[in-house]
């Protein structure tokens, strides 16, 4: 077999962070405790003292179509940026963009895998096809392993309200979660189409009536790309339930310049600030991913250079994937460094409360006998040449933070991929992995 010792590393056992020995075999982990012996004599150790282990990390809302057409290794840049950040793990939504039918969707993604390092999951999107069913919904989770439907926001109007109330219906009598992504920024040509007063009062009452519906028909739902207060209030309404969720987007900036201001024409998630939209405060993004219904969305991963994001949170910097690359960096250092988050608020938010949601663990998202062997060594103290700055309204004085801790390994099903300089991504090829409902 081929085995991997790690001694002396930080995790999570009985809910305690506890200095323990984690043996691999293969792709799974085998054995946790103390002072574990090396299975074989050539079995390579790796000294993790003073480093923390925990689980690789799962971007739920990641998006392989663009690099796939692109000539130059753009979708090689992605896969490698995705393991530098720790993340073993990419759910991304399945759209109609070769076929017309899920189902052949489907498998051309499958025939075209080659290109995932990561292993993979689907949401499939509701919108883009034929319509729906029970017994469609019911073949798709289980035949197809899929438990997780998407809606792109705003939703079409040609669904309606009662087309909606009837894919929410099926979904949760099915036990499955609904996915509803909020609007992002469109940017062409430098320039970004912005909604207007009557689109806000608009977005925040169709906020409000799928909602009611979720209530109502007692469905799980995730909404991803919240930014405002006026949205969180109206989620927060509805959270009582334990079936309300939400990734939260958190405006940070890395780039060689500490500047980056936001005024009224800057925009987030396809609204500008001018719109009277309120943007959540920083405190209170760390309260609330204390609270186990939020998770925090991945940063954007393009440049943007001009147009109103003026100042890019990738400034000045080549790789389109810069800010993606250094996540957990910035999520480390905002906040455990600053006591804002505990060692177990982050892997919980990174890893575990995505396994758990989207019907992966604990296959993911937890280091315990018998889960596959995706591994980040994290260095704590390891010091970065760069900062990350938290946007500043005008007149107000910019913040800015060091850079603290990095994955110094990942292991990928048990194969070592990134040793924080060197990938090695030759052998790695991602598997799919059915979901289960929450």
């Amino acid at each position: 077999m081929d085995y991997v010792l790690i001694k002396n590393g930080q995790l999570i056992v009985d809910n305690e962070i506890q200095q323990k020995d984690l043996l691999i075999a293969n792709t799974k982990i085998i054995s946790i405790g103390d002072d574990l012996k090396r299975p074989e004599p050539e079995t390579p150790i790796i000294d993790a003292n003073g480093k923390y282990l925990f689980p690789g990390a799962i971007d739920s809302n990641a998006s392989f179509l663009t690099q796939e057409q692109d000539e130059s290794n753009l979708i090689e840049r992605f896969n490698r940026s995705e393991i530098s950040s720790g993340t073993t793990t990419v759910i991304e939504c399945l759209l109609p963009f070769y076929a017309e039918v899920a189902k052949d969707e489907m498998r051309i993604r499958f025939k075209n895998r080659q290109h995932i390092l990561s292993d993979f999951s689907y949401h499939l999107s509701l919108q883009g096809w034929d319509s729906f069913d029970s017994k469609q919904l019911d073949y798709y989770y289980s035949h197809e392993g899929i438990a997780s439907y998407y809606l792109k926001w705003p939703i079409e109007n040609a669904m309606g309200q009662e087309g909606i109330r009837k894919l929410i219906r099926e979904i949760a009598k099915l036990d499955l979660l609904l996915v509803v992504e909020m609007q992002i920024p469109i940017v062409f040509k430098n320039e970004v189409e912005l909604g207007g007063n009557d689109t806000v009062k608009t977005h925040l009452e169709n906020l409000g009536s799928i909602l009611k519906i979720v209530e109502e028909e007692e469905c799980k739902v995730c909404f991803f790309n919240l930014c405002f207060k006026e949205e969180l209030l109206l989620i927060k309404k509805y959270m009582t339930t334990g079936r309300v969720f939400a990734e939260i987007s958190l405006p940070y900036h890395i780039g060689n310049s500490s500047k980056y201001d936001i005024d009224e024409h800057t925009v987030f998630s396809g609204f500008a600030l001018q719109n009277k939209l309120n943007l959540i405060s920083q405190d209170e993004y760390w309260e609330l991913l204390k609270d186990e219904h939020f998770l925090v969305s991945r940063p954007f991963m393009t440049v943007i250079d001009e147009g109103v994001l003026k100042n890019s949170q990738v400034k000045n910097r080549p790789d389109e994937y810069f800010l993606l690359k250094n996540f957990l960096s910035v999520l480390y250092t905002v906040g455990v460094q600053t006591g804002k988050l505990s060692v177990k608020d982050f892997i919980s938010i990174i890893s575990t409360r995505p396994a758990k949601l989207f019907g992966l663990y604990p296959k993911k998202g937890m280091l315990r006998p018998g889960a596959d062997a995706d591994i980040v060594i994290w260095d704590p103290a390891h010091e970065r040449n760069l900062y990350c700055n938290l946007p500043a309204e005008q007149g107000m004085k910019q913040v800015s933070y060091k850079l603290l801790g990095r994955c110094e390994f990942v292991f990928a099903r048990g194969q070592m991929a990134y040793n924080g300089e060197s990938y090695y991504t030759e052998s790695l090829s991602g598997h799919f992995l059915p979901q289960t409902p929450m």
